[in-house]
């Protein structure tokens, strides 16, 4: 009996240290992609002033770069991210959580939906696929970037749908829902710039 007490508690803890670790995987990436965006900003800012004394026709329509406060204006409003959601359950909420087995403390960067396996999941605003990996903790992952300095992650994915730069829009299939140690859940974040963002916040109220 003791035995397996101590075999569950270590399997435990291993999970909770790996949910920790793909959090700072995920802090990682979301810092190197904002890196690379700056860089790239620059380089066209620099091409931009090397090209002043020759005359350009003036843009007609903006880039979704230059397209500002379509993601924010919709705080509150964003569809929640899986198609079988009539009535989101959240498994697990923002912030501070106690394990339930441990008792220890761990910070949730987003929040774990529980959803039917196999469940479209869907992108929650225009955007354009950054980042398609695999996260030890978070398994497949999928950033997507909305150009105005946010980004929407999707872990825990099985089939994906989409390739990296792709464009996609506000309620397109992105991937299916796969499964977890905790069982099919689909974790979801928001990110504006390196603060990670309540996602409760920004999605419809559940009725």
């Amino acid at each position: 009996m003791l035995a397996s007490i101590k075999k569950d508690t270590k399997f435990y803890r291993e999970q909770a240290d790996e949910k920790k670790q793909a959090a700072e995987k995920v802090q990682n990436i979301i810092a190197d992609l904002i890196e690379r965006e700056k860089e790239r900003k620059d380089r066209e800012a620099a091409a931009a002033r090397s090209r002043e004394r020759v005359p350009t026709a003036p843009k007609t329509s903006p880039t979704p770069e230059t397209m500002t406060g379509t993601f924010a204006s919709n705080r509150g409003k964003l569809p929640w991210p899986a198609a079988s959601m009539k009535k989101p359950v959240i498994a697990s909420r923002f912030g501070k959580q106690i394990h339930p087995v441990l008792k220890t403390e761990r910070e949730n960067t987003g929040i774990d939906v529980n959803v039917e396996r196999g469940s479209n999941v869907l992108a929650v605003a225009d955007g354009e696929v950054s980042i398609l990996t695999f996260i030890p903790g978070f398994g497949n992952t999928l950033i997507l970037n909305h150009f105005d300095g946010y980004r929407s992650i999707y872990a825990h994915l099985a089939d994906i749908t989409v390739v990296e730069s792709q464009k996609v829009k506000a309620g397109e299939k992105i991937a299916q829902s796969g499964d977890s140690v905790e069982g099919p859940i689909l974790h979801f974040e928001i990110w504006q710039g390196k603060e990670k963002q309540n996602p409760e916040l920004w999605l419809a109220k559940q009725r």
